[in-house]
């Protein structure tokens, strides 16, 4: 990429992650502008398809995830972690 000095330089305000564990699809929806974090769950047959087209949602106002740092595993605990103390 090329950059000109007088352009800022770009900048990840969004970040949407799906993962599958067992009978579940999570997606986590990371807004850095707002710091805001959207958890979606659906449950998923057997082939990852949707068996219900709608599934819960959990609005939380901070980020939760640094993605960096974490891995697949690590995602799914601290998902049943946060769920668990809701």
């Amino acid at each position: 990429m090329w950059f000109p000095h007088w352009d800022n330089a770009s900048q990840i305000n969004y970040d949407q992650v799906s993962l599958y564990e067992g009978r579940h699809k999570y997606r986590i929806d990371q807004r850095y502008l707002i710091d805001r974090t959207v958890i979606d769950i659906w449950e998923v047959d057997a082939e990852h398809h949707l068996i219900k087209e709608k599934g819960k949602t959990f609005f939380y106002q901070k980020l939760l995830f640094d993605y960096p740092k974490t891995n697949h595993d690590r995602i799914i605990n601290r998902i049943k972690t946060i769920l668990t103390f809701q």
